[in-house]
């Protein structure tokens, strides 16, 4: 273009540029306000609220005495109905007296005796035994004292609110004998562990005078740590005797009392131990006999070791007895990755590996030891090709022999099995006593579960339900879209879900949020029906799904250093934690950006509690120019204020003396980068919530993070939510305060004036 002889390309260029831009704009979903009727859409799809909208959801067994014959909840037109089924032929029929079916629930105060006969329970700091017929009482233990009891609740989550009611709570690492005659117990002795002091500014009793709560709580660093020395007691005289274990004998979480399986004789006990780093396994025998304790069967590991790969969402420690505590099935990840081992526990020495390969057991669900063979059932995930590696599978491996692993549940699915933990007698379990019937609930993120009863070869004797979700589907829930990306290496694969926005038009381009946790005991991203649609209480999916009728695109992904992957994958983090791999999830946020052009890049949020609060706000100080919104609630911003266990995935804090305890009380590691550091590279919206009277992530730490903001001089808001503890998130005032904010700082819309959510 030429006039007076002049070209006029930068005029021309400006102007193309202006017009694009204008296109852009025009694009953005990006209304004046939000109306009523779609927050109301939004709270009809909260967790709490869909509760009941799927029909038969699952089926959860509870087996009848020794037979192959189980009850279980369906659901009809008129309400709850029970039916027995028979496992053998499948056959169904009502049961004519519910009440008198056997119950799965016990008082949660008490640990109920395997002969129902008595009951144990905390009292003065001591042991207390309750005759279950007749209801009597006697005191089992008579020297437990304050910061010494038996049983007690460590000083760290839950502590709190027991306290704060008078209770002393359930009885901790204690373990009933199978003939009922003997309790071992832990006592928790906390007698050199420091003071913490708890301001209770609002009282329950409506008090105007604040008062002090003070527990026993340490922190990384501390050098005195609680111990749980472990005592025997015969139930009928009341005498008792300490077990000589060695010294760091800890929980799979640390700073709890090492779980303890006993023979079926009742005379061996088997102690699972930890070192404080988890860095050490250590398997030892006691012998009621003797007295003796022997360290039977030991493994370490350069970073840490776990006895399941998931913390929150597994069965527990996947370490199981055979032959009266002569061989053990042990769970390992010395070949890369999570596989069990046949083990002599009077060698010491493995028999054979019983699985291997590119792919990882989750939880035994059952061991079948019979005659000259027997097999071990289990779940697994990763080694179907071309399946989802978050899949879990059933299979069974034989315990004698070479033959190979055979997989029980077929369809490309989440396969749901459960089993009773050892404490929980009576409760419900997919195995049958005899090992030869289990029950599985399989779906995936966008078909509803069908419930079936199986034969223990995996044959499918009936299908017991198909869940009926036409009530959620009525209210607008739409699945999410499962995708595979890479990470920020560009090889390792990540997996994740993305909902869309339900009022999509194509052409438009939607604000995305990140649904961010990040921590390396558990996986957020849903893998079945329910826990997509928020049915299944675990990890919030369900809530935030609920930003989709917000006019928001929703993702989640499970990044390196999470687990249910190889070894390699969840060690990612370890000694990183300052970083929390969240380059993972910026790469997967651009692969996803290129591969759904919908998806606005320029307008992106980011949100998460607990490790979820840590990462959504460190997300937001260490990349400032690709996240501008988050809401961070309930976070450890200061690992100094985290509770020793935590070293088993951050590493032991190094300080400047080269030691791994804090040289004062005022000492910084020299490895763990608090949040406040980077308080001046905030760019973007940040909303902080935390309850006053959270355990899991002490108020304190993020208090260091609104401290540094303001010496920064940067713009935050804050929200403080008083005599809650660290579980607020289905709380109706905090919902409703995270979409507004999101609406107001990422969409640019006001929310609907005055509106308020059901309590």
């Amino acid at each position: 273009m030429r006039q007076g002889g002049k070209l006029l390309l930068p005029l021309a260029l400006g102007l193309l540029a202006g017009l694009s831009c204008t296109a852009v704009e025009e694009n953005r979903y990006a209304p004046e306000s939000v109306t009523r009727a779609a927050y109301d859409q939004a709270a009809s799809l909260l967790s709490q609220n869909v509760q009941g909208t799927v029909r038969n959801a699952e089926v959860v067994p509870h087996w009848i005495g020794g037979r192959d014959e189980f009850w279980y909840e369906r659901d009809t037109d008129q309400g709850t109905e029970i039916v027995i089924v028979d496992a053998a032929t499948g056959e169904r029929r009502p049961a004519v007296d519910p009440e008198a079916l056997p119950g799965f629930l016990t008082d949660p105060l008490q640990l109920l005796a395997p002969d129902g006969s008595v009951a144990a329970f905390a009292r003065d700091h001591d042991v207390w035994l309750q005759d279950l017929p007749d209801g009597s009482e006697r005191r089992l233990s008579h020297d437990g004292e304050e910061h010494f009891g038996y049983g007690s609740l460590p000083g760290w989550s839950g502590k709190l609110a027991l306290l704060r009611a008078g209770l002393e709570g359930p009885l901790t690492g204690a373990y009933w004998s199978p003939d009922a005659t003997k309790l071992l117990i832990a006592r928790t002795d906390e007698r050199k562990v420091g003071a913490y002091p708890w301001m209770d500014l609002l009282p329950a009793d409506g008090t105007v005078r604040p008062r002090t709560i003070a527990k026993r709580i340490a922190l990384i660093g501390d050098r005195e740590v609680p111990r749980f020395p472990m005592y025997l007691f015969d139930v009928a005289s009341g005498a008792s005797r300490s077990v000589p274990l060695p010294e760091d004998c800890f929980g799979e979480l640390g700073a709890t009392p090492p779980q303890a399986i006993w023979t079926d004789d009742s005379r061996l006990v088997f102690f699972l131990c930890l070192a404080p780093d988890a860095s050490r396994f250590e398997l030892v025998r006691y012998d009621l006999a003797t007295g003796s304790a022997t360290t039977v069967f030991e493994e370490e590991a350069d970073s840490f070791l776990d006895l399941n790969h998931s913390l929150y969402r597994s069965m527990g420690a996947n370490v199981r007895l055979l032959a009266g505590g002569r061989r053990a099935i042990t769970f390992s990840q010395r070949d890369g990755w999570g596989h069990l081992y046949l083990v002599d526990l009077e060698g010491g020495g493995d028999i054979r590996q019983l699985t291997q390969g590119e792919w990882v057991v989750h939880d035994i669900v059952a061991v079948d030891e019979r005659e000259g063979g027997g097999f071990v059932y289990f779940t697994a995930g990763g080694r179907e090709p071309g399946r989802n590696p978050y899949w879990r599978h059933v299979y069974r491996v034989p315990l004698e022999g070479d033959a190979e692993v055979e997989l029980l549940t077929r369809g490309p699915a989440d396969h749901a099995v459960t089993v009773a933990a050892p404490a929980l007698i009576g409760a419900a379990s997919t195995f049958s006593p005899s090992g030869r019937y289990f029950v599985s609930n399989s779906s995936t993120v966008d078909s509803p579960p069908v419930s079936r009863l199986h034969r223990s070869d995996g044959s499918v004797v009936t299908i017991l339900e198909q869940a009926d979700a036409s009530e959620l589907f009525a209210r607008g829930y739409e699945p999410p879209q499962p995708f595979t990306v890479k990470a920020a290496d560009g090889e390792t694969d990540l997996y994740g879900v993305l909902w869309r926005p339900k009022n999509f038009e194509e052409g438009r381009k939607y604000p995305v949020i990140e649904h961010i946790y990040g921590g390396p005991q558990t996986n957020v991203v849903p893998r079945n029906f329910n826990s997509a649609a928020g049915v299944e209480r675990i990890g919030g999916q369900g809530d935030f799904s609920t930003f989709t009728a917000l006019g928001f695109a929703v993702v989640t992904i499970d990044a390196r250093g999470t687990p249910w992957r190889s070894k390699e994958f969840h060690d990612y983090m370890w000694k990183k934690h300052d970083e929390f791999a969240l380059e993972d999830h910026v790469a997967a946020l651009e692969q996803l950006g290129e591969r759904f052009p919908w998806l606005d890049m320029d307008r992106v949020g980011i949100s998460g509690h607990s490790w979820g609060g840590y990462s959504s706000a460190l997300a937001m100080l260490r990349y400032p120019e690709f996240y501008k919104v988050a809401v961070s609630s309930g976070a450890p911003y200061d690992y100094r204020y985290l509770y020793p266990p935590f070293v088993k995935w951050t590493g032991w804090p190094e300080y400047d003396d080269g030691g791994r305890l804090a040289p004062d009380a005022a000492a910084r590691p020299v490895n763990l980068t608090p949040h406040s550091a980077l308080a001046p590279q905030l760019e973007g919206k940040l909303l902080i919530v935390y309850g006053e009277h959270d355990e899991n992530s002490l108020p304190a730490s993020t208090l260091t993070l609104v401290d540094a903001l303001i010496e920064a001089d940067r713009d935050f808001d804050l929200l403080v939510l008083p005599n809650r503890d660290h579980f607020f998130t289905q709380e109706p005032y905090f919902i409703r305060r995270r979409w507004d904010y999101f609406v107001r700082h990422l969409l640019g819309a006001e929310p609907p004036a005055s509106y308020s959510l059901p309590r």
